[in-house]
């Protein structure tokens, strides 16, 4: 890490650990003070069994009032919380004489110790304060002309004493004037006297007046971007994953008005909507048969949920997106080299941006379950995640589904909250569970795999929503329903499939469709799927992983430990053992869920993919977690009250390690191998529009290259010359290492003649490509690309085609 790295890092730890000091600290005494305040009564005298000492005389010497009236007195008896964490409790006399505090009673405190202390008192007479005082704690003494006769009427408040006195020369008329002897001479004040107070007004300011609320919110604030800044600088990282290049691909057609279609092609979309419309009458010609695949033109997409890529849409109505790959910026690119490509970034800090809006509604459930100093750490280590980190420039929808996931747990806990209320409110807890539908559905539409969140909520609804349960159940469910229908039906108009191609996410992996090989085949095989056999063994296998360690690293920190420990722990409040139950159903609905539709995404990336729900959990894992930490800090028997802060800043920067080693050294933000946008955006500019190009990479080609690319077809021969002699001619193939670099007995010798690593490996040793190939042509010299390998059906980079052709 260079100097600047180093001095950004100290000063985010510094803020942070200053502002947490003093937050956590200040909040808990407030907040201990207020849970006391209601034992504190007024009592007219002291109790029977307890005795002041001597010393409150009627006369007090040196303090003479001209008052004939007798003294009156009040007790008052306070309880309240030191900052050692003792509770105390002090009785205060107030006299009429003067308005103040004639003695102070220390309840707690014997006025004198037996030599057999550790057993009894000597006398059952408490510590007294101020007794025999010539002057009253707090008497307001002065002139006479000013102060009258100084006696008050005391008024016993609900938390209180109050003092009245008559106003001097009161009656007097013309005689109101200020006394004789104030001299009109201004008295001057010296600088230092002024400086003085200057510092004495900075210091009330930060830590009573506004200046409180800087160090609470606006500090917290600059440290967070601080950290945001410093990350997207050391430790960003161009798009990596599929699912984000498709989605962002999608969002620029929907922004650039294409409507919902999208450049990367897969051959099981094309089967599902050439079966669909098999059966119809389109147009055609001796030259052109029907585009029953609708890849002639624009392609519908079957893949994403809407969501997340209309999300994007509007950002890049709003952003300046710059779709071209820049080499001369010297923050998009380093020594005209490419080095960071200009949209990705862009939603990577959105993306960014929706972390902190997760953070922030994870302080307001941890301080609705438990208390401030709960949500001031839960949400400090949810920061200092390194995973939320990785997920939020990764381009993938996790965050905002984060957020929605948080949403809805926020609405579950206001739902069981208004049901054990008193009077319950029918309506309003019917609105809450619709709310709770509503975002159901709306995250079903951003991540389809989420839609089964509706069964541990309306089992939650079910059970703790109050007495109108059954009718809160429905609504939720309804809303669900009603949010969601629209777009099945659009997907069963399309393609007779309710989710598209990501419903046969299950037969990934089993023995009907291994390999991954589902989506790139042109006829899937069927016949099969009612056999429930393979989906056991896909369960099993995927579970197993989970049990076997994966759910105690998850988010990569031991704070999921202490969630798990925390289960043996019983909790009085009813709304945090609920909000538990909520917890353990979601954790164990996804885990069934992903274990099942686990694909080829997980095991090219195995944490950073659209697949891993588990994460949508952690928030709520940490909020458990750390509470079960200050339950135990609480049993710890520390030899000064401050170590607590110590063992708190120790817990924290354990867990937030591997965070500071991500951003330790400065990585390339370049994702090559396989990725390297210049070559991709090069060769597809050398495509027409409307032409067809096939790769191993087809993702990547529709969002840096911006052309239409299908996905490798499952072999070189039957499955290609279909698509291109049936259905659209390709016009070049662009291999990438994820091809070239294949294992050389099991992709290609033992997958046969037939397959790309055989195709691959033939021309790569040999410079052979099959006869019957239509794609022969290779750039060479300045041409060539260093990423990987481009055949093509005519020496387009010497015709010179650009995109606008």
């Amino acid at each position: 890490m260079d100097r600047t790295g180093i001095i950004v890092v100290t000063i985010c730890a510094i803020l942070l650990g200053v502002w947490y000091y003093e937050s956590i600290k200040y909040d808990a005494y407030v907040q201990q003070q207020r849970a006391l305040s209601n034992t504190n009564s007024i009592v007219a005298q002291p109790s029977p069994s307890t005795t002041f000492a001597a010393g409150a005389s009627t006369t007090i010497p040196g303090f003479s009032l001209s008052t004939n009236a007798p003294e009156k007195t009040i007790t008052l008896t306070n309880v309240f919380l030191a900052f050692d964490g003792r509770t105390n409790a002090v009785c205060y006399t107030f006299t009429s004489r003067g308005g103040g505090i004639k003695s102070l009673g220390l309840l707690d405190y014997p006025e004198t110790i037996s030599p057999r202390w550790k057993n009894n008192a000597a006398t059952n007479a408490v510590s007294t304060l101020n007794a025999g005082a010539p002057v009253p704690v707090l008497a307001i003494l002065g002139d006479p002309n000013l102060l009258g006769e100084g006696d008050f009427s005391l008024t016993r408040l609900d938390n209180g004493v109050e003092g009245n006195q008559r106003k001097p020369n009161a009656g007097r008329g013309k005689n109101r004037h200020e006394p004789a002897d104030v001299s009109p001479e201004i008295t001057r004040v010296s600088s230092r006297r002024i400086l003085a107070m200057t510092l004495q007004d900075i210091i009330h300011y930060i830590e009573v007046g506004a200046g409180k609320r800087f160090l609470r919110f606006i500090l917290p604030a600059m440290a967070v971007l601080g950290l945001v800044f410093l990350y997207d600088i050391r430790a960003y990282k161009n798009f990596s994953t599929t699912e984000a290049m498709d989605s962002a691909q999608l969002a620029r057609n929907i922004a650039q008005g294409k409507g919902y279609t999208t450049l990367f092609i897969r051959p099981l979309s094309l089967y599902l909507v050439q079966q669909k419309n098999q059966g119809k009458a389109l147009p055609s010609s001796p030259d052109s048969p029907p585009d029953y695949a609708q890849v002639k033109t624009a392609h519908p997409d079957l893949a994403n949920p809407p969501v997340y890529p209309l999300v994007l849409a509007g950002l890049m109505k709003i952003l300046p997106f710059h779709f071209a790959v820049n080499l001369k910026s010297g923050f998009w690119a380093n020594n005209g080299l490419f080095w960071r490509y200009q949209p990705d970034f862009l939603i990577a800090v959105f993306n960014e941006l929706l972390l902190l809006a997760s953070a922030v509604v994870v302080f307001f459930i941890a301080k609705k379950l438990f208390d401030n100093r709960v949500a001031w750490l839960a949400t400090i280590l949810l920061l200092g995640c390194e995973l939320f980190w990785r997920f939020s420039v990764s381009g993938l929808s996790t965050m905002l589904l984060l957020l929605i996931f948080l949403a809805l747990a926020w609405c579950i806990l206001k739902t069981e909250e208004l049901g054990r209320e008193p009077q319950v409110d029918t309506v309003q807890i019917l609105f809450w569970a619709a709310v709770v539908g509503i975002l159901t559905g709306i995250g079903a539409l951003t991540r389809y795999s989420f839609g089964w969140t509706i069964i541990p909520a309306v089992i939650f609804l079910l059970l703790f929503s109050g007495p109108g349960r059954l009718l809160n159940t429905l609504a939720a469910f309804v809303a669900f329903a009603i949010i969601l229908t629209p777009w099945i039906v659009r997907n069963l108009a399309i393609s007779g499939a309710p989710f598209g191609t990501a419903g046969y996410a299950i037969f990934d992996g089993t023995s009907l469709a291994p390999d991954g090989q589902l989506e790139r085949s042109l006829h899937p095989d069927f016949l099969d799927v009612l056999w429930p056999a393979p989906y056991g063994r896909k369960l099993l296998g995927n579970l197993a992983p989970l049990f076997q360690g994966d759910l105690l690293k998850l988010g990569g920190s031991w704070l999921s430990v202490l969630f798990f420990a925390g289960l043996l722990l019983g909790f009085s409040r009813p709304g945090v053992r609920r909000m538990r139950y909520f917890s353990m159903m979601c954790l164990g609905m996804f885990m069934v869920v992903q274990a099942l539709g686990r694909t080829s995404l997980s095991d090219e990336s195995p944490e950073i993919n659209s697949e891993n729900l588990l994460v949508l959990v952690l928030p709520l894992i940490f909020i458990f977690g750390t509470a079960l930490f200050f339950i135990l800090l609480d049993q710890m028997t520390l030899p000064a009250v401050e170590l607590r802060y110590v063992v708190i800043g120790l817990f924290i920067a354990l867990c937030c390690l591997p965070l500071f080693f991500a951003m330790l050294f400065k990585t390339s933000p370049v994702r090559y191998p396989p990725y390297y946008p210049p070559d991709i955006e090069r060769t597809a500019g050398w495509m027409k529009p409307n032409e067809l190009m096939m790769s191993d990479v087809p993702w990547a080609v529709a969002w840096y290259g911006q052309r239409q690319c299908v996905w490798l077809t499952e072999d070189a021969k039957s499955q290609f010359f279909a698509l291109n002699d049936y259905i659209k001619p390709v016009n070049a193939l662009y291999l990438t290492i994820r091809t070239m670099d294949s294992r050389l007995v099991s992709d290609c010798f033992r997958a046969g003649q037939d397959s790309w690593g055989h195709f691959t490996l033939d021309a790569l040793s040999r410079n052979q490509i099959p006869a019957d190939f239509p794609l022969h042509r290779a750039p060479s010299g300045t041409a060539a690309i260093s990423s990987g390998m481009f055949l093509t059906d005519a020496e387009r980079w010497k015709i010179g085609t650009d995109s606008s052709q």
